[in-house]
């Protein structure tokens, strides 16, 4: 396909399907399914979706490619790379505040950040930060931007800092998860976020 001939909604659609087919290899890595080979193809779509993005001309464009660096950051912790997990993570950081900037009342972007710090921090053995990312994430979803599926993310994640540690809270926020979102169990604990 000759992508200098796309129109911008024919790039933006075809930056969106290269994401999503990146989210759903970065899902079979995490399962174990031919994992450096999904792995790797993952990242491989979530640069194609960032390189279409960059001539994107829409409000929410850093926001897009904040969101691609942040699925390419869990793809290097896959691999327990922790300095390209960083870097990652510190790029959608740097646009998630950009489009904070030009979206001021979507503070969704600061939750979601809060989720891949707590997330890294999981991999790292650091319970406790891992925690606290989380509980801001779920202060942000539950009072400043509402969002089901982002409070249950959230949510889930405080649960997994509890987990074999307090079954008691593990189990608390696990139920605030599924009453946020039903389905979140399935995509947390079987597919891995």
């Amino acid at each position: 396909i000759e992508r200098r001939s796309f129109t911008g909604k024919e790039r933006n659609l075809f930056s969106t399907t290269r994401h999503f087919l990146g989210r759903q290899r970065y899902f079979l890595a995490r399962l174990g399914i031919d994992r450096e080979n999904n792995r790797t193809c993952a990242i491989n779509c979530f640069r194609e979706a960032l390189d279409l993005d960059e001539s994107y001309e829409g409000i929410d464009k850093n926001g897009k490619l904040g969101f691609s660096h942040a699925w390419i950051a869990r793809c290097h912790m896959l691999n327990r790379d922790m300095t390209q997990t960083q870097n990652a993570i510190a790029l959608a950081g740097d646009y998630f505040r950009r489009q904070m900037e030009l979206t001021p009342k979507r503070e969704g972007y600061l939750a979601h950040q809060h989720l891949l710090e707590g997330e890294r921090d999981i991999y790292k053995g650091l319970t406790q930060s891992a925690r606290e990312h989380y509980m801001e994430a779920v202060r942000i979803r539950y009072d400043v931007e509402p969002y089901p599926k982002g409070l249950a993310d959230a949510c889930l994640g405080v649960a997994r800092t509890y987990w074999w540690r307090n079954p008691i809270l593990f189990t608390k926020y696990m139920r605030l998860a599924l009453q946020a979102q039903p389905y979140v169990a399935i995509r947390g604990f079987l597919i891995g976020g």
